[in-house]
């Protein structure tokens, strides 16, 4: 019988925090703090790709003991024909994706990104917007991608109504 993987997205996230990488979230973990009613066990994030970036990201995950799960060696970002990087660290899966489907990376992210609470002691961390996770998925080639971005538009169209000050 294997082991449970372990799963601590809060402290991975403060590792990220505390490293202070220049990232966005994206992927499944964004969609869960953004509302969806959907669990993963990874934390998916875009990083932004200036060298000083890349290097926070190659000691943040030394320090943390992260191994390679992709075979694709100790280097952070992989080429564009390997996708993206996936680790594991203490605290769980780690993928790293310098250019989601869909989208042009971190700084095509970032416009619609917004810093979100996500416990009691103060951790705000950079989630991806609605749209711009549609967009990822919509760009994907996942088997469950219609009915994902079917919830997706639901929940975009529930955010502009927010922001248009519509009761619900």
């Amino acid at each position: 019988m294997t082991e449970p993987r372990p799963f601590d997205p809060l402290a991975l996230l403060r590792a990220l925090e505390a490293s202070r990488l220049t990232y966005i979230v994206v992927g499944t973990l964004a969609g869960v703090i953004r509302g969806t009613p959907e669990t993963t066990d990874i934390v998916e994030i875009c990083p932004s790709t200036r060298t000083a970036d890349l290097a926070r990201l190659e000691r943040l995950l030394e320090g943390l003991g992260a191994v390679p799960i992709d075979g694709g060696g100790r280097a952070v970002l992989g080429t564009p024909e390997e996708g993206p990087r996936q680790f594991m660290t203490p605290h769980g899966e780690l993928q790293i994706d310098p250019e989601p489907a869909g989208t042009a990376g971190y700084y095509d992210l970032r416009r619609h990104a917004t810093r979100e609470r996500l416990d009691d002691r103060g951790l705000r961390v950079p989630i991806a917007g609605v749209d711009d996770l549609l967009r990822v998925l919509r760009g994907s080639d996942l088997p469950e991608v219609t009915e994902r971005v079917q919830m997706y538009r639901r929940l975009s169209e529930l955010e502009r109504e927010i922001d248009r000050g519509i009761s619900l």
